[in-house]
This record gives structure tokens, sequence and C-alpha cells, in this order.
């Protein structure tokens, strides 16, 4: 809910400038432009509340903030503090030549009632939607009601006697109301303008903006622009009515529009009314009508076009800075110390204008030259809180920092910060003791140093990266040398003891510098589940991403490095039995260069797993390893299902060297992509299953099975990049027999029916993932047995957090167990898929037979 409010309100706000500038358009051009023409400028409005803000447009022209004021409101009143917090981390220590920024303190303690009233507005929001939701639907039924008994008179016209203005009702068939006070001699004006309604579509177009109003009734610009929208509607009807008319005509019509105006108002979602609106303006309109100007009209589709570029479109960060090859390597300079140097390449790239867009920021430099690693990091400070994270913004500061270490000879590290008044930050965690920032480390390749055309290779590869999104930056400390440096403590609190995770390995692979690492030698770095045969473990892909870096040669200092990786990411997941990790050819050929198992290596992976302490042993052994150029490891590797003699070589792997380690194996051409919720994960995690051909062709020939109610599944067959077929086990979408024995004997899928409950239980253990754990009292059991016999079937996966694990006992000595979702969500995950709903009061009662705290 709070994401929704939170989307509405900033495209209440742009909608909100746009309508500002439809209006100041209007106010000049309504004399001289046509009114059809200015009625259709606030189709821009309508669009900007109507386009989700991931298709809008980016404009380097852009006047919309990246963060909305109100917006930028909103985050601070969920921010509010309720109690006195430490003080923030102080800024880097200055050095010699450095421009020192003062890190700002956190302030006093707010009022929790500020972040109350924020928790509820978007109730209160959702209130306010719902009255003028009502209010349309209550209108439209009342005015149906009372005008049952209207007169025919023709074709779509009647005349009614509880109103004395003409009007339009009705959206799929409209009609026409004539008043019995409207005249014979004024029935054919009436007439011609009410069709013009219709004509033009406005009794759909005018419940569709009240329908956008209901949505942002909060906001008053657009309470504005709708009654601004149907005077402009009235007016083009009066203009297509008289396109053609002579004066008596005119004279006509104005007198017709006199002797239906101040009449009872028409309901506001229904006001297509002929003498309703502005009638005096309207009147002196029809009189002195002229022909509208050829460069009114020129001016207005000029006006629509710069409104929707400035302000139908998003910022962008692609032309801040000239990134002018020749002119960046004329800067470069050897030192990172030369203030007057790097103070220029940096003003080059663009980073003084690399402030949040839309909000007040001082910007600084600090040098850190007082020790190695030396570096650079780029202070931005705010006003307010600091705006909400732009990863197309952070992509073009980390593009700009890989070309700042490539012309400035020592800096071995690039950082920036942003630090709000109200002591918000863009540390990735807040609450961490130390401060861990975006930093990139260098990057680049030797030509890149040679000439301007080095430079502006690699910045055209970087804006590649741009492109694809790839553009990496990690989290980290700038007295580390390595973005990869591994810690301890950070690292243990990571580690997932639950099962394999895609979302953990994602994390594993940004956490451990893996991503940095390969993307800085030219790869894109990915993570997947495998199972093979009845091992599971983590394959780790590299993609070559720019011209020297291939699939079949690796350079020895990355082999080494990614292999004590591998027995790192195995401490980090506990449920992972072997890792490896491979190139990957254009043909999708898989060239493995190092595969470590957990429980037959040289290192003690599960000392890693158990304590802090193991960890910390386990990084300061492969960090001397990968110092001194080889992990000792003893990997196997497969090839056409042959185990090769198990061995450590005697030299790094490289471009020249030892290839009887390199075995080349092919990535299956097909796999099968399982999907459980898991109480680790506390939502649905993906298991990749390599297949056999024979197992496809299997799978291809088999007649799908329609499971029972409590039986669903979910798996997808996948050859290649392309989905071949989905199975869940229902009619539409039956699961083949060779699928359903790979999900329950290879993945361990369960199954778990209400019927599962039923006998004499004996206890109810509840357990939280965090370790919390309660215990429900023999006299609730029989409530909570009732509960669980009776649930509901409500197919595959719930869009809930299932954080937690019930586990009951039965006097036969069985043990059923199933996972909750947390908090208000009254459901179950019945087995590894399946879900079981109960009433909001079930799930109530349930949070008070363990006497946990029910949210929500």
């Amino acid at each position: 809910m709070d994401k929704l409010f939170d989307t509405v309100l900033e495209l209440s706000w742009q909608a909100g400038l746009i309508a500002l500038a439809v209006m100041a358009v209007r106010l000049v051009l309504r004399k001289k432009a046509s009114r059809r023409a200015l009625c259709m400028l606030w189709a821009l409005v309508a669009l900007r509340l109507l386009l989700p803000v991931s298709l809008t447009v980016e404009s380097p022209v852009s006047l919309q903030a990246e963060e909305a004021p109100v917006s930028r409101v909103y985050h601070a009143m969920q921010e509010a503090r309720t109690s006195v917090p430490e003080e923030a981390a102080p800024a880097p220590a200055e050095s010699s030549g450095a421009a020192a920024a003062v890190v700002p303190t956190e302030p006093a303690a707010e009022p929790v009632t500020l972040r109350t009233f924020a928790r509820w507005l978007p109730w209160i929001w959702v209130i306010g939607m719902g009255c003028m939701a009502a209010y349309m639907l209550l209108s439209f039924i009342w005015m149906r009601l009372t005008l049952r008994r209207a007169e025919h008179i023709q074709d779509n016209v009647y005349r009614c006697t509880q109103w004395s203005t003409p009007f339009v009702l009705g959206i799929i068939a409209p009609c026409i109301y004539v008043p019995e006070s409207v005249s014979e001699e004024d029935l054919p004006q009436v007439l011609a303008h009410e069709r013009c309604h219709i004509r033009r579509w406005d009794h759909v177009v005018k419940p569709f903006a009240f329908l956008l109003l209901a949505v942002n009734w909060f906001n008053p610009v657009l309470w504005a622009a709708y009654v601004l929208l149907g005077r402009d509607m009235e007016n083009a009807c009066d203009e297509m009515a008289l396109k053609n008319a002579d004066t008596a005509q005119r004279a006509a019509y104005s007198r017709a529009l006199v002797s239906c105006a101040a009449q009872p108002k028409m309901a506001a979602v229904c006001p297509l009314a002929f003498g309703e609106v502005a009638v005096k303006e309207r009147v002196k309109n029809v009189l002195g009508y002229k022909k509208p100007a050829i460069w009114a009209a020129v001016i207005l589709a000029a006006a629509a076009v710069v409104i929707g570029v400035c302000l139908l479109t998003k910022p962008s960060y692609k032309n801040v800075g000239t990134l002018d090859a020749e002119k960046l390597f004329a800067l470069r300079t050897p030192y990172v110390d030369n203030n007057s140097a790097v103070g220029a390449i940096l003003d080059a790239l663009g980073f003084r204008e690399l402030g949040s867009s839309g909000a007040d920021y001082g910007y600084a430099v600090h040098l850190s030259t007082d020790r190695e690693p030396m570096g650079i990091t780029v202070l931005y400070t705010y006003e307010g809180a600091v705006p909400r994270k732009s990863e197309e913004r952070y992509r073009q500061i980390a593009m700009r920092g890989y070309i700042a270490l490539a012309l400035i000879d020592n800096a071995e590290w690039f950082s920036w910060q942003e630090h709000g008044a109200d002591g918000t930050s863009n540390k990735a965690d807040s609450t961490a003791s130390d401060s861990l920032y975006p930093i990139v480390y260098p990057g680049y390749p030797d030509t890149v140093r040679e000439s301007a055309e080095g430079l502006q290779a690699y910045i055209n590869m970087l804006q590649e990266w741009m492109k694809d999104g790839v553009v990496p930056y990690v989290y980290g400390e700038s007295e580390q040398r390595d973005g990869w440096a591994w810690n301890a403590d950070r690292l243990d609190e990571y580690r997932w003891k639950w099962g394999l995770s895609e979302a953990a390995l994602y994390d594993d692979v940004m956490r451990l510098g893996m991503q940095t690492r390969a993307s800085m030698a030219g790869y894109d770095c990915r993570a997947q589940i495998t199972t093979e045969e009845d091992s599971t473990g983590v394959d780790v892909f590299l993609y070559p991403m720019r011209g020297d870096a291939t699939a079949e040669e690796i350079d020895g200092e990355l082999a080494t490095w990614m292999r004590g990786a591998l027995h790192m990411m195995l401490a980090l997941n506990d449920k992972a039995q072997w890792a490896r990790f491979s190139t990957v050819d254009a043909d999708n050929g898989a060239h493995c260069w190092g595969r470590a198992f957990a429980d037959a290596s040289a290192y003690d992976i599960a000392g890693a797993r158990e304590s802090r302490e193991g960890m910390e042993k386990l990084i300061k052994a492969l960090q001397d390893d990968i110092e001194r150029g080889q992990v000792d490891e003893s990997f196997a590797m497969m090839e056409d299902g042959a185990e090769m003699p198990s061995a450590a070589p005697a030299s790094p792997l490289g471009t020249s060297g030892e290839s009887a380690y390199i075995v080349k194996f092919r990535r299956p051409a097909a796999e099968l992509e399982v999907y459980q919720i898991t109480w680790g994960a506390g939502d649905s995690t993906k298991q990749v299953v390599p297949l056999r051909e024979e197992q496809v062709q299997a799978i291809q020939s088999e007649k799908g099975l329609v499971q029972p109610e409590w039986y669903q599944v979910c798996a997808e067959l996948r050859q290649g990049d392309e989905d071949v077929a989905y199975y869940m086990g229902t009619d539409y979408k039956p699961v083949p027999p060779t699928v359903l024995k790979i999900l329950t004997e290879q993945c361990g899928y369960t199954f778990v029916t209400p019927e599962d409950f039923r006998g004499n239980m004996t206890s109810a253990k509840l357990e939280f993932y965090d370790g919390e754990t309660y215990t429900a009292d023999k006299a609730d059991l029989p409530a909570l047995q009732r509960m669980l016999t009776n649930a509901r079937a409500y197919g595959g996966g719930a869009a809930c957090g299932f954080g937690a694990k019930l586990t009951v006992t039965f006097d036969d000595g069985r043990t059923v167990s199933v996972l909750k979702g947390t908090d208000s969500c009254a459901s179950f995950t019945f087995g590894s898929w399946n879900t079981a709903m109960v009433s909001d009061s079930e799930n109530r009662q349930f949070w008070q037979i363990f006497g946990v705290p029910f949210e929500g």
C-alpha cells in the first residue's frame, strides 16, 4: 500500500505541473486558438497519470524532479525518528590539499505522531478515493432512477420535468434529456450542442476524467484542471455546433444559452449540460467568433511538444558532462594529490551536476592521500533528506568514476557519499558501525592511458554497459584496496542456513565482489542453483562482455581469485554441496575452471559455517593463498560424465598456461526450473535441474497428469533462452510423470493436505527463522486443529512472506510442518507450493494461540 501511494503521489505531482503548464498555454491562446485544440491539451495530464513510471521516457531536458517534493516529505515522515540516535560517523580524515566536507550529525528526535500519521496517509487516501467513487456511482444511479419516466421525443432525445437545463447522460448508449422549459425555437440549438458532445465522446471522457480525479482527490491543481476541462469541452462543442452558422443562427444560439442558464446544477459526474458552465463567457465567444489563427495553432502544437518533452519525461543523466575523449585525455594527471588537475577532471566528467535532480545540494571533493591506497570521494550534501536512490544515476556516477580512475594514475578507488541534514545517507546499511558507501576500483585496459583513441574506446564500452544496465559498483570501505575484501563480521550475518535461494546467490555474487572482479576483467557474472544426480550446488558463469575477455582463455590471477570465492560461496550457503565457475562461449559451451566440494575441500568449510571465528580463519587462509597465487583445493571436473583425477594445478591457469585442468563441457540444452516456497527465503525459490536428452524426450511425449486439489506444483521447462512449457498440475497445465518424479525425488517436493492434521494432536510449535520459538497451550490445540483441517485450498504460491514454520506432533509419532504467512496474511503453505487460506478472524486467533503480537 505504501509503495502504491508513493507512486500516486509522484505521478500526481508531475501531472499537476503539466496541468499548470496547460493552464498557462490556455490563458495565452484561448482567444486565438481553436477551442477543440485547447481541449486536447488536457490529454497530456491524463497521459502522465496513466503512464507507469517504469515506462516513462528519459530526457536530458526534463524539468521533472528525480523525486517529487511531496514524495520527499512523505519519505521524511516515514523515517521520522522516535528516539535520539547516535552521532553520525565522521567524514573521512582531512588530508593535504583536501577539500573536506562536514558530515551532518543526526537531528534531534521527532515526535512519534509524525511517523504514525505517515502510516495512516495511504488509508486516508483510499477512503477519500472510495468516497469519490461512491459519489459518482450514486449520482449516476439516482439520475437514472429519476429519469425512468422521461418522455421519449425522437431517437435518443427525451423530455424531462426534474431539471431545467438540457444534458447528456449515459456512456454506452448516451441519451439527451431536454427540460419542458426549452421552447421549440431553442430546441434545434440545444440538440446541436448536445449531439456535438456525443460525437466528441465527451460523455466518456468526462466520467473517465472524474475517475482520475477520484484517485488524485488530494491534488487541488487537478481539481482546477477538471473544472477547466469542463469549460473547454463546452466551448469546443459551441465552436463545433456553430462552425458554419450565420449571424442570425449565432444570435439564436446565444438566446438559447441564456435561457438555459442559472438553472439547478447537474451532479458533478455528469455535467454535459447545455447552459450550465461559464455562460457569460460562452455568449461572448459565440457572438464574437473569429476563425482560429494559423499561427496560434502552430504555437499550440509547439507548446504541446515542449510540455511533453520537458514535463512528460524523467531526468536523464546521459548528457551530464561532455565525455569528450580528447579533452579528457589532455587533462590526465599522474598524481591524485594534484587538486587543480583532479578538480578539472571531475568537472569535465560532470560530477558537479550529478547531484540529485530537483533537490538543493552542496558539492565537495575529498582526496585521500595520507596513506595507501589513495583515492577520491565526491560528497553531496542535502538540506533535507537524501533523495531516494536512482540506479540510473548511480550507474552514471560509477561509469564516470571508472573514467576518472583511468585519468589519474595513482588513484586506486573512487567513492561517492550523500548526506542529508536530517542524518540520512547513502550508506549500504544505516545501522552499520562501519561506513560502507558505493565505490568502484580501476578496471581499464592499458590502451586507455596510451592515447585519446584508447580512452574513447573505453568510454564507448562503458556507455554500452550503461545501455545494458551492467555498470558495476560495490559498497565498501575506502581503506580497503579490494572491493572484494571479505569481512568475517559482515559475511557471517549473511550466511544462508535454510536452503539454496536464487535471491541469496545474487546477493552473494555482489557481496563477495565476484561481479566487480569479473566485470573489471570484461565479464558479466551470474550464479544459479544446479542439481546434478544426487547433489545440489552453485554454478557461477562468466559471460564475456568485451573483446579482450574470452571464454576459451582466462587470466590466471582472476582464475585463482575465483576459486577462492567458490569456497566463500560454500561457506555462505549451508546447503550447497559444491560450487563451480565456468566461462560461457557464444555456442553456450561452458569452460570449467574450477569446482570446489564442501565435504572434500582443503579448507575448513564446516567451521566457517558454524561460527564467525571459523569464517575469519577461512578468509585468512584464502587470502594468503590468493596472494601467493595458488588456492589449495581438490576440485573435480566432469566431461561426458567421467570424473577427472582430483588435483591442484602446479601453477595458476592463464592465457599461456596449464590447459590440462581446463575442461570444456556443454551446458544442458534443456533445464527444468523448479519453484518452491521455503522457510529460509520466506518466499518462492528457484532450483535449476539440468535435463538429459532422453528426459526431455520423455517429458514431451508423456501425457500430463491433473493433480488432486492439494498436490499442485510449479515448474518450467526451458531450452536455451526459451520457455517451452509450464507445469502446475492443473487441467490447463498438467504435469508429466517424469517432471513429477524429478520434483519429488531430486528436488524434495512435498505435499500436505488438511487430512494430515487429523488425529490426536499432542503439541504445536511455531518457529521464526530468526530463532524465536513459541509453543501452543494444550487447551488451544483443538481450535488450532479445526483451523488447519478446515483450511481452504487457494492454488499455488501466495504473495505473502512465509517467515514462520508451524510443526505439530501427534500421539502416533507423526509430525507435520507447514509455513505460515506473517502478520495479516491469512494463509499457510502446505507442502512445497500449495496455499491454504483461513479467515481473518482465524488468522488473529492463530497468533493469539501462540502469544505472538499481531500487526495488521
